[in-house]
């Protein structure tokens, strides 16, 4: 995963293995902030969930996740 960020003649690039993003705790911390806002999804759903995404990250790869720029300039991207 690759993050950009650009804001009045500064930058900051940073590279994140997908491994760090995509785990078992994040997936975990991501699935009990779901039932803290009333979705609850089975953990069998949720193992599926989770291979689905990991397999998918070859398929994805470039692919921008968030692309945004305010009004003074300053860029967020976010890719695969």
């Amino acid at each position: 995963m690759k993050i950009r960020l650009e804001s009045e003649g500064h930058s900051l690039h940073l590279r994140l293995p997908n491994g760090v993003i995509v785990n078992k705790l994040t997936s975990n911390l991501l699935f009990r902030r779901l039932e803290k806002w009333g979705i609850c999804i089975p953990k069998e759903q949720r193992k599926i969930l989770m291979k689905a995404v990991r397999s998918s990250k070859s398929q994805l790869k470039g692919w921008k996740l968030l692309e945004a720029e305010s009004a003074d300039g300053d860029l967020v991207e976010i890719t695969l």
